[in-house]
């Protein structure tokens, strides 16, 4: 596929990514990588990812999270019924 394209990330890849998963890590690194997504995500997914680390007082997981998000200009939506806009 040569078109950009629009792909909402939910939380696992960034878990999987960001925690290093030995399973997962090569294949989202290489997704994250590729600069033909343009990455969108919600409030939720950031609620879902930042809920352990908070908990556990671990802000340098939280911290890296929201640079990487940052970093690769992901976009916060809304999730509605009219999601489709996106």
């Amino acid at each position: 596929m040569t078109e950009s394209r629009v792909v909402f990330v939910d939380t696992t890849p960034y878990i999987y990514g960001l925690e290093h998963n030995d399973q997962y890590y090569d294949r989202v690194k290489a997704f994250f990588a590729d600069s033909k997504n343009q990455m969108v995500t919600s409030a939720i997914t950031v609620e879902e990812y930042c809920i352990v680390p908070y908990r556990n007082k671990e802000t340098g997981l939280i911290n890296n999270f929201k640079r990487f998000l940052a970093d690769t200009e992901t976009r916060m939506i809304s999730i509605d019924t009219d999601i489709r806009h996106c």
